[in-house]
């Protein structure tokens, strides 16, 4: 049990500029130590305008702060498995951001790391522990919505559109593209809500020139009969993304990606919109789990035993589609 959590993180990029850098900062009992980057002047510049004590270009340097006691790294997807083995292995809890790895085979290598050295180990899936989502899930444990029998995911977006990251779109290095970086997000949250599903199928189609897919279709059901059905496509528009949970009490619809109200719709055509916005530093909840975890409180939701799930079905939905790349590659 800690007495306070002192973070260093490991590859202070975009997502630790807003969405989780100052959260650090502003959860009871943490505190944001040290950042590294191999670049030293951003590494430099980065702690300059958020206020951190210490900068360091090289991992081992990071991992050599005495006063850093837990690690946060927000790199890349590829370096995701190395970089956790070593801050592991260091003796310090450690959060990697999504998707966790590249396929389920890296992610079973960092859960037994982490079992190893007998370290918490947390995925940064924070819609686990954002307020709007945690009411969208109490309405579905409190029965408002009946049984909910179906669920139906739709984003499209333009093909204009593009990351600030271009290695977002290439699955060397993120595992795939666009609906991995996001998506996953969307599979996790119907793991934690609903538990994994039993049945998966994907269909997977790289409709341009570029090096990730453009559309993905898939079917998910769960034991109790529940199916969802998702439709990711790239190069159309104007953008939309919802996803709507269908109950035999009635309905409930949000965007997991634009800070949505939720949007409740009875059978007598009654309709509540709930407002829950989202606070400025998504991480903040998320972060406040673990913290509390660490302190030895609760557990956080995003364990990695759990959140490891959301990889492997990553790997059933693309596995028609990555051994197609592979038999190209061989040809």
């Amino acid at each position: 049990m800690m007495r306070e959590v002192v973070w260093g993180i490991i590859g202070c990029g975009d997502v630790t500029e807003v969405k989780s850098g100052p959260a650090f900062d502003r959860v009871r009992g943490s505190r944001l130590a040290a950042v590294m980057r191999r670049d030293a002047a951003k590494a430099a510049d980065y702690a300059r305008r958020h206020g951190v004590p210490r900068w360091y270009d090289r991992v081992d340097a990071l991992l050599a702060d005495p006063e850093v006691n837990a690690v946060y790294v927000a790199t890349p997807t590829n370096t995701h498995l190395p970089l956790t083995l070593e801050a592991l292995a260091s003796g310090r809890p450690v959060l990697v951001e999504k998707p966790m790895a590249l396929d389920g085979g890296e992610a079973e290598r960092m859960l037994a790391a982490a079992e190893r050295a007998g370290m918490p180990l947390f995925v940064a899936y924070y819609k686990r522990a954002l307020p709007r989502f945690e009411r969208l899930r109490a309405l579905v444990h409190a029965g408002r919505l009946g049984e909910v029998r179906g669920i139906t995911v739709h984003h499209v977006r333009p093909g204009h559109f593009a990351p600030r990251q271009a290695w977002k779109l290439d699955p060397a290095v993120n595992g795939g593209g666009l609906f991995v970086d996001v998506h996953v997000h969307t599979l996790d949250w119907f793991d934690h809500c609903f538990g994994p599903p039993s049945e998966a199928q994907g269909m997977v189609r790289r409709l341009g020139d570029g090096p990730g897919e453009d559309l993905v279709a898939y079917t998910l059901g769960w034991p109790d009969g529940r199916v969802a059905s998702g439709l990711y496509c790239f190069g159309v528009g104007p953008e939309d993304e919802r996803v709507t949970l269908w109950g035999s009490r009635g309905c409930a619809e949000t965007s997991f990606f634009f800070g949505r109200e939720i949007v409740v719709r009875d059978l007598d055509g009654g309709v509540e919109r709930i407002e829950c916005p989202d606070p400025p530093q998504l991480h903040e909840p998320m972060i406040a789990r673990i913290v509390d975890e660490l302190r030895g409180g609760r557990p956080a939701p995003n364990r990695a035993r759990d959140t490891a799930r959301t990889t492997h079905l990553i790997d059933r939905l693309y596995a028609d589609f990555r051994a197609g790349d592979r038999a190209a590659r061989r040809a």
